[in-house]
């Protein structure tokens, strides 16, 4: 007799074990569920049997290359759109001409087919249902049927009020070629919805076969666990390897159990290795999986492939997916899922689902506006969410002893709902927190340091999200700052306040005009330029234009200030089109101030040039690190807070424009006074920790020399730093000589010496 397995079906519920594999592939006590399937079918005598195939159909395919199991024959329909369960089983028997047996390839079961097929043709049946008394229904397709089993109806997950019995369709079907002749071609059809009714409507004999043995329909994670210790304990009759059973446990071949470790009622697989001390209960461990010292697993299932760190603890209902590395001391906690391949870092404690992204975490990357913000950034709504949005609120309220927390966003609503959602977080805290609305960087910033504010913040969110993190007065975070803020939100280190202790959230309306304010401060000259403002920030544009516009000529050379859509920085173009960028124009405002007598701070690894500079000038050029370890550069950063051009395109452009008017001077003229370099910047992927090639580039033979944050190889004209990125998995290089032939050069050399290092160390 012929067989239709349906197995085609996505197991949405199973995620993320079934995003590597289709649900008739998971494993129950180390073999795939429709191995159980075909030993039930070989039993009773079916010699044929057609896999329904969709999701991941070459998996299945591949199993079953040799085409046969034990006494059956197998073949393999494909569907190329999803048919439904009626449709599937018309697809995969066109030639049909006989009675067929109709199984879930996803169901676990122990059923005498024999007596049902022989009930099915006593009862000269069109089609007969399988059914199975279950204790809840509501979660069923329940079949009503009359004294003689013939089927009066069907009520689909009913609630207790509308039950009228509690027989369960089981999906397993016996059907006669009448059936099929119902079911359309090539088009989608379910038996339940459309078979059966049609069936009931056209006087077509339906009989419900009343089954007491075992049927576990594998539909989420607690069927998928609760079907493999039902199989364990006996309460299936399946073939299991009984040399695998050891008391309560089932634990698979190539499998090594460390000293001390205690295991109660667990499934686990193959190749598995676990360490010392190590408390499994209750779990379902797959294969290949690493499980270190004084790890805690705890009524959850852990994927193939996974990683799970010294100490690091899974918790009641929570699943990790394939490959995934949960890191030392992690604590996942109930009910959580992490999806496949993702990075859990030590410490962590989760507890809402990890879907997107490679990580979770505090991503405190180096690519910033204005050379100071640490961005968080990801999908939103899927990493970057409320209830994410809110948690980093709270780790703010930590990050400095001020406490107050400035804020600002982009104008649309998910931008607008993810700073509510930190200012909430924030103030649960006890963070006070100032609401700048939709303000610019600059504005923000400039707002927040009158407002003694020792953290600032923004939110963009389009189809990825971004959360710029600034520290005092724009600066960036120093690493004590960092360490608070990745403690706080990897690890909830931050207070709960009291309902009397929440901190207050003010909003700040006059951001505009004190910000307007502060540019006309700078704005008392009058420049030679006609001067003209490009920024696709047209709410920037609407506040800085008419301060420009004061200081305009009428008859002047057209400049063209070009502020980025941040408007942290900036750059002018001259009637001729010529070029000057933000670097450049850093260094004309930073030579109005050395030349009446200043220091200025810079970043660290702002060009050399700026030395040279300084040189000339009789003055000296401070540098402060982008990640502070220690307070070896608090004057620098202190002089920086009062240089706002560092961090301000708009108030950079006006420093610049003065300088030129104070001497007098042509724009094309002032930047032959600044000493010229060509620079270079790359980045580099390296595998081994970056100390270790930092470090063997400081030494003798290297020539390096230690610049605080990276290293300094080559001499004052021709020279090439290399710092670390800020998650250690690539170099920075930055090349600067007399020809941009020579900075590229450079470049090379260094690129080529990390990549020898890194395959050495």
């Amino acid at each position: 007799m012929k067989a239709i397995i349906m197995a085609g079906g996505q197991g949405t519920r199973l995620r993320p074990l079934t995003c590597s594999v289709p649900k008739p592939l998971a494993k129950l006590c180390g073999r795939p569920v429709v191995h159980y399937i075909l030993d039930l079918l070989d039993e009773h005598g079916f010699d044929e049997a057609i896999f329904t195939l969709g999701y991941k159909a070459e998996q299945i395919e591949q199993l079953f290359e040799s085409g046969c199991y034990k006494n059956i024959n197998l073949k393999f329909s494909h569907e190329d759109f999803p048919l439904g369960t009626a449709g599937c089983v018309k697809h995969a028997a066109t030639d049909v001409k006989e009675d067929l047996l109709v199984i879930s390839g996803d169901a676990l079961c122990d059923f005498d087919l024999t007596a049902a097929l022989e009930y099915h043709c006593k009862s000269n049946a069109a089609a007969t249902i399988i059914t199975k008394a279950v204790t809840d229904p509501r979660e069923y397709g329940l079949v009503n049927f009359d004294e003689t089993g013939k089927v009066t109806g069907f009520s689909e997950k009913p609630s207790y009020l509308s039950c009228i019995g509690d027989q369960a369709n089981t999906g397993v079907y016996l059907l006669s070629p009448s059936v099929m002749a119902l079911i359309p071609n090539n088009k989608q059809c379910d038996f339940a919805r459309d078979v059966f009714p049609q069936m009931l409507g056209n006087n077509q004999s339906i009989y419900a076969y009343e089954e007491t043995g075992y049927w576990c329909d594998i539909g989420d994670f607690s069927t998928y666990a609760k079907s493999q210790f039902d199989i364990l304990s006996g309460r299936v009759k399946c073939n299991i390897d009984e040399s695998l059973k050891h008391r309560n446990n089932y634990i698979g071949k190539n499998t090594t159990i460390g000293q001390n470790t205690v295991i109660e009622s667990c499934i686990i697989g193959e190749n598995v290795s676990i360490g010392n001390r190590v408390k499994l209960q209750n779990s379902i461990i797959l294969d290949s999986v690493f499980i270190s010292d004084g790890a805690t697993v705890n009524e959850a299932i852990i994927c193939n492939g996974t990683k799970l760190l010294h100490s690091a603890s899974v918790y009641e209902g929570s699943v990790i997916g394939e490959g995934c590395l949960i890191g030392r001391e992690a604590i996942i906690s109930g009910d959580v899922k992490v999806w496949n391949k993702k990075t859990i870092p030590p410490g962590a404690n989760i507890t809402s689902d990890i879907k997107y992204g490679s990580n979770i975490g505090v991503e405190l990357t180096d690519k910033n506006s204005g050379g100071n913000a640490r961005i968080i950034a990801g999908e939103t709504n899927a990493d970057i969410t409320p209830e994410f949005c809110s948690r980093l609120g709270a780790a703010l309220s930590v990050v400095t002893s001020t406490r107050r927390i400035a804020i600002s966003s982009e104008s649309n609503n998910a931008s607008i709902a993810m700073k509510h959602a930190i200012m909430s977080g924030a103030s649960g805290g006890g963070g006070e927190v100032f609401d700048l609305g939709t303000s610019s960087l600059p504005q923000l910033i400039y707002t927040a340091e009158l407002l003694g504010c020792g953290v600032v913040a923004r939110i963009k969110c389009g189809i990825f999200a971004g959360i710029e993190i600034f520290g005092k007065s724009g600066l960036p975070l120093t690493r004590m700052e960092e360490r608070r803020l990745e403690a706080a939100l990897l690890r909830a280190e931050y207070k709960n306040a009291d309902w009397n202790s929440f901190g207050a959230i003010r909003k700040h309306t006059e951001c505009d005009d004190l910000y307007t304010a502060m540019l006309r401060q700078y704005a008392n000259f009058n420049s030679n330029y006609r001067i003209k403002i490009d920024c696709n920030n047209t709410a920037t544009t609407r506040n800085i234009a008419p301060v420009f516009e004061s200081i305009s000529s009428c008859s002047g050379e057209i400049l063209v200030v070009t502020l980025t859509e941040g408007g942290c920085a900036a750059e002018i173009y001259t009637g001729s089109n010529i070029k000057i960028g933000h670097d450049k124009l850093i260094l004309l405002a930073a030579a109005s101030l050395m030349k009446k007598g200043h220091d200025v701070a810079l970043p660290n690894d702002f060009a050399s040039s700026a030395d040279f500079l300084a040189a000339s000038y009789g003055r000296k050029i401070l540098r402060y690190f982008l990640c502070s370890n220690d307070s070896g550069d608090e004057f620098a950063r202190k002089l920086a807070v009062k240089q706002i051009f560092l961090r301000d395109g708009a108030v950079l452009a006006l420093n610049v424009l003065e300088h030129l008017a104070e001497n007098g001077i042509r724009i094309e003229d002032a930047i032959k006074t600044i000493p010229h370099f060509a620079s270079e910047r790359r980045e580099v992927s390296i595998t081994c920790p970056p100390q270790r090639i930092i470090a063997q580039l400081c030494n003798a033979t290297s020539g390096g020399v230690g610049k605080g944050e990276g290293v300094l190889i080559g001499n004052n004209l021709e020279n090439v730093i290399i710092r670390s990125a800020k998650k250690g998995k690539s170099l920075f290089l930055f090349a600067e000589s007399l020809s941009s032939e020579t900075a590229s050069e450079l470049c090379d050399n260094a690129e080529e010496l990390i990549k020898k290092l890194n395959k050495e160390l």
